[in-house]
């Protein structure tokens, strides 16, 4: 079973993260793992699936430690996390891309060593743009990246980065920035703000009345697809080798949120009463279909080649009319499954009545 192509979103970079929860032997760091590693893989798809809908701003935050900025809920700098990145592509993506990816490691880095020096002060801002490759790359979006030093109540600074669509071509940016080059020459030069530009001030400047997705009706997408998420999580914790639902479940969520955004555009989306739907009726409607191929800042977004297996195979993933069914004992600190709409009067290992569920 091939991948069909290099894709903006790897689910191999997800299995890999969830064999090392797996290998975590203290239950309190594992537990804490799990829940990080389940807040990144949210945050990951938010951000796949925005930047799918062309969502006008997508804003996320680094925390700042030991000198690195920290992606939300993850177990390293994101330095390391771009770079190994890059290098995968290295050995699964194209040639023509690889100074353009290089370009990207290094103008992150330029942009990182600048705002957390000892004369950044809190408004610093710089830009990154991001435009189309050539037609046989794997880059066929503009975007640009706004990131500002910020300092929170506590004192506490982290950098605010937000990703804009954007149209503009080469000449655009000459034009309106002075700046003109190859992909690579724009990632490679994070560009400083004079002090006192905002990100608002650069977005109203650079954008060019693009058509995208409101806030609105993301959320929309957001809250139909928050169940799948969390299914798909949840089957790269508990089977980290099961390629093929990871990729079921992956695909059911793209074609469940493209049907969603293709109701809202057409009117068609009942704001009032959406379904209750199960995951595996999702998987049955979603899982095993096409996915359609969307340009997205990191590549073209697709899905993945599937065997074509019962839909009721994930239904220990999905939650019931309590609520999540995996949950830890507070006593031997083990993984529970509860039946479908049951509850459990003592823990599966240990027995204990701690569970109190």
């Amino acid at each position: 079973m091939e991948q069909k192509a290099l894709s903006a979103y790897e689910i191999g970079f997800d299995q890999a993260e969830a064999f090392r929860l797996g290998q975590i032997e203290n239950p309190q760091e594992r537990l804490l793992a799990k829940e990080q590693f389940g807040s990144y893989i949210t945050s990951q798809m938010e951000t796949t699936l925005g930047e799918r809908y062309n969502v006008g701003l997508s804003q996320f935050s680094y925390d700042i430690k030991d000198g690195q900025m920290w992606g939300k809920d993850m177990n390293e700098p994101f330095m390391d996390s771009l770079t190994r990145g890059r290098d995968y592509r290295k050995v699964h993506g194209k040639a023509i891309d690889w100074a353009r990816e290089d370009a990207e490691v290094a103008g992150f880095k330029s942009m990182q060593s600048r705002l957390l020096s000892d004369k950044a002060k809190v408004g610093d801002t710089m830009l990154s743009i991001s435009i189309r490759g050539a037609k046989t790359s794997t880059y066929q979006r503009n975007f640009y990246d706004v990131f500002s030093l910020q300092e929170n109540e506590m004192g506490e600074r982290y950098v605010e980065a937000r990703r804009y669509a954007s149209s503009l071509g080469p000449q655009d940016y000459k034009e309106k920035l002075g700046v003109f080059g190859k992909a690579e020459d724009y990632l490679a030069n994070p560009i400083e703000m004079p002090s006192g530009v905002t990100p608002d001030d650069i977005h109203a400047y650079l954008h060019d009345g693009h058509e995208f997705m409101n806030g609105d009706e993301f959320g929309v997408i957001k809250s139909e697809c928050k169940d799948l998420i969390n299914a798909y999580t949840r089957a790269l914790i508990e089977q980290p080798g099961n390629d093929n639902l990871h990729r079921v479940l992956f695909n059911t969520i793209i074609n469940k949120a493209d049907d969603i955004a293709d109701k809202i555009k057409e009117g068609a989306y009942n704001y009032q009463m959406p379904g209750v739907i199960t995951i595996q009726q999702d998987v049955e409607a979603y899982g095993f279909h096409p996915v359609r191929d969307v340009e997205t800042g990191c590549g073209t977004l697709g899905g993945y080649d599937v065997k074509i297996t019962s839909p009721f195979g994930v239904a220990e993933y999905a939650s019931d009319t309590y609520g999540e069914r995996s949950f830890n004992c507070p006593s031997c600190k083990k993984e529970n499954i509860r039946p479908v709409n049951q509850l459990l009067p003592r823990c599966l290992h240990c027995g204990s009545s701690d569970v109190a569920c």
